[in-house]
């Protein structure tokens, strides 16, 4: 089964351009729903209402709010880690090296790419 159909997104299809903001909704639901369960998996769960299995300072009701925050930074932090993707040493070697004064690098949601300069 598809996961649009599992959880009734049912109105996103294969042609963007006429249900975009329908796809869009789906990619973001779907995203967040990934990242979740990696949070759910670095913390030791096995359902969405369980107790984490990894525990530290900060992970009970009880303890600190400056504790309870370093644990949550902490959680977000090892997500981070999975799912962030760094450059490689040759992309940045590259840019290193790029004749400033002629290129414009831009780094934006759609990439990184230089422009000529003029």
């Amino acid at each position: 089964m598809q996961l649009k159909s599992f959880f009734n997104h049912r109105t996103a299809s294969s042609d963007i351009f006429k249900t975009f903001n329908h796809t869009e909704d789906l990619f973001r639901f779907v995203t967040e729903a990934y990242i979740l369960y990696l949070a759910m998996k670095i913390l030791g769960m096995d359902s969405f209402d369980g107790r984490p299995q990894n525990t530290g300072p900060g992970s009970d009701k009880g303890d600190s709010k400056e504790d309870r925050r370093a644990f949550l930074e902490k959680t977000a932090s090892q997500v981070l880690a999975e799912i962030w993707l760094l450059p490689s040493a040759q992309e940045i070697d590259k840019i290193l090296e790029a004749d400033v004064e002629n290129e414009v690098w831009c780094f934006c949601s759609k990439g990184m790419f230089s422009v000529q300069g003029s």
